[in-house]
């Protein structure tokens, strides 16, 4: 096959490969979840092992039936019909084919790596990364290829990578290309290219190395959400700064006669590595992005490096080592999410997590050998053009997607009785009861409420257990209103307040007991009716003393005057939380105004009354809690009257 073709196919293998495994981790978080909470899926322990397996694909004796090339082309056959139907967001499909994604993408790596060019793997690797993070640029974080409207264009690229692969190469086709590879071959000692002979796969130091960085790019540095929360620097200042790093990124690994062969220029791109992961977050604002993006092309081009190796064994065992731990930090790296449900030593340890990851990628290319130069390059246009493209895409998207509109301006003095609309809805990170992942929903359950002001919990950010997404970011701009966020864990997953009037600037205040399941309270000044008013937003424990503790830290800030307090508090009518508040002066929405209060949890077939709108000083009309499939809680929504204060 001709390096060309090589580098084609490797494009597309990854990229298929970076969709599928946001969907696989999303799916072992649920199957995770329910394992937790067994009273909602007894089996899901075991169930949660079926999609662990795909990490064991390698180890299949493939290449022992056919020839090495045609190994590589069932794994990129399975990587074009499993990526199909993933685009669905049935739980259970989707869940099935992104495993199927993954295992066919783990043979790919074990097979492919030392087979095809070096340099082809390598640029090629970058080119579908960079391409699927074009693809979340145009979703506005939420990957556009898993969404129903894709199939078309999915089914065009799943063409495309079966006829790179089953098509029968050019006549005169060179070997030294870098395939063309016969079963004699794969035992290093047929009639392919020096390369081939002197590759073979993956070594053990490289495949630790790639499954690390694949952690460390795909789930943190390659996500602008990310980059944008930890530094405080506006989402289109860190969409820009990665796309650019990782067109930089393509570019050197195109011109170059071999993805980083200097050591010292390798060790040299991991220290850059671990300055912006150490020092991109305490720098802060722009100049913090701008290093974080540095290293989001660092990681790029040292894994280019770990996937051209020197030498080394065949790849089957070896190829599952690296994608355990790719997994096996994924996973921990996402528990810490979920320290208070989980492991509560695990509270805080999402940077000793990333540390340990960059000492073991400094730890695999201080051992890593140097490796062959690429017979050929491409044209420098070529590489330049790639490069140019994708930052004009980047551009694009970025100005063409802009910020949302402001939210209106102060209407000043209003006639007394003036109206507003308030709600809370936990978006339980965007699944429903049955795990369907479905944000255009949540955002349609938001819009029909026709809430001025809306309180969000348990809300995610660039989490791998949540596909990536920033919600309050993609909420923002699908629904035209003003989004402040607060995270209370990792800074990337906690509340928001959702506001379509003005309002002043957002503060969080932390609530104890520290080690709990970390909670803030959100204060947000706004205008309502016309009248300033402050807006509370709170999500209490699921434990009593927890809960009681934070409640108390609650109303101590809260201070008096006319206040608006939303959430889903995880407590019941009989329970002290209710109590609690009537005696701080609240009311709860639906006694103002005279309704029947409702359950809100769970979504489907409501048992417990649990998430709250509660008024001081502010006049209710009506109250009512709305069907809203999307999540596991209910929405719930009331009309306010904001009287002017007394004289």
């Amino acid at each position: 096959m001709p390096a060309d073709r090589q580098l084609a196919t490797s494009a597309l293998a990854f990229l298929f490969f970076a969709e599928g495994q946001r969907a696989y981790f999303a799916t072992l978080f649920a199957l995770g979840y329910d394992a937790v909470f067994p009273d909602l899926l007894p089996p899901a322990a075991l169930v949660a092992l079926v999609p662990l397996a795909a990490l064991l694909a390698p180890l299949l004796p493939l290449a022992h039936r056919v020839d090495r090339s045609a190994a590589v082309a069932l794994a990129a056959v399975g990587l074009a019909v499993f990526r199909l139907p993933m685009t669905f967001p049935d739980f259970v499909l989707r869940g099935v084919s992104a495993t199927l994604v993954v295992a066919s993408g783990a043979l790919f790596l074990a097979w492919a790596v030392g087979h095809f060019d070096g340099r082809a793997v390598a640029a090629g690797a970058i080119a579908g990364l960079v391409a699927d993070q074009l693809l979340r640029l145009a979703g506005t974080t939420w990957d556009l290829s898993l969404r129903p409207g894709w199939l078309p264009v999915q089914a065009v690229l799943s063409l495309t990578l079966l006829f790179l692969v089953l098509w029968p190469a050019p006549a005169g086709s060179d070997a030294a290309d870098g395939g063309g590879a016969t079963a004699d071959d794969d035992n290093g000692r047929g009639e392919g290219s020096l390369l081939e002979r002197r590759s073979g796969g993956l070594r053990l130091r490289g495949a630790l190395a790639l499954g690390t960085l694949l952690f460390l790019d795909l789930h943190l540095l390659s996500l602008p959400p990310v980059v944008a929360r930890w530094t405080g620097a506006s989402y289109e200042l860190a969409a820009l700064a990665v796309s650019a790093a990782g067109a930089m990124a393509l570019a050197v690994a195109l011109l170059g006669r071999g993805p980083v062969r200097n050591r010292s220029l390798a060790l040299s791109l991991v220290l850059l590595l671990g300055l912006a992961l150490g020092a991109g977050p305490w720098l802060g604002g722009a100049a913090g992005a701008v290093l974080l993006a540095l290293g989001h092309g660092a990681a790029l081009l040292l894994l280019a490096r770990a996937l051209n190796p020197a030498s080394g064994r065949r790849g089957r065992g070896v190829a599952t080592a690296g994608m355990l731990t790719f997994a096996g930090l994924t996973i921990l790296y996402a528990a810490t999410f979920f320290y208070a449900y989980l492991f509560p030593f695990l509270e805080g340890a999402a940077p000793w997590i990333i540390g340990g990851s960059v000492v073991l990628v400094a730890a695999a290319f201080l051992l890593l050998p140097q490796p062959p130069a690429s017979p050929r390059r491409p044209p420098v246009a070529m590489a330049l053009g790639a490069a140019a493209a994708v930052v004009a895409a980047s551009a694009v998207l970025v100005l063409a997607l802009g910020p949302p509109a402001p939210p209106p301006e102060d209407p000043g003095a209003a006639a007394p009785g003036a109206h507003g609309r308030v709600a809370t809805y936990n978006i339980h990170f965007g699944y429903d009861a049955r795990w369907r992942f479905d944000p255009a929903a949540i955002a349609e359950v938001v819009r029909s409420a026709g809430a001025d002001i809306v309180a969000l919990q348990e809300v995610p950010v660039g989490m791998p257990t949540a596909y990536g997404i920033d919600f309050p970011l993609w909420l923002e701009r699908r629904l035209g209103m003003a989004a402040h966020f607060a995270g209370s864990i990792n800074r990337l997953q906690g509340a928001a307040i959702l506001a379509g009037v003005p309002t002043g600037s957002l503060r969080a205040i932390p609530l104890p007991p520290r080690e709990a399941d970390r909670k803030h309270l959100l204060h947000l000044p706004a205008v309502l009716g016309g009248r300033p008013i402050d807006v509370y937003a709170l999500h209490l424990s699921v434990h009593d003393e927890e809960r009681a503790l934070q409640l108390r830290a609650a109303l101590d800030y809260i201070t008096a005057g006319r206040a608006i307090l939303l959430g889903d508090l995880n407590a019941e009518p009989e329970s002290t939380v209710p109590t609690m508040l009537r005696d701080a002066g609240f009311q709860d929405a639906f006694e103002v105004a005279g309704a029947d209060p409702a359950n809100t949890w769970p979504a489907d077939e409501p048992e417990m009354r649990i998430d709250w709108i509660w008024l001081r000083d502010v006049r209710a009309d009506a109250a009512e809690v709305l069907e809203a499939p999307p999540s596991d809680h209910r929405l719930v929504a009331a009309t306010l009257q904001v009287e002017a204060p007394n004289p």
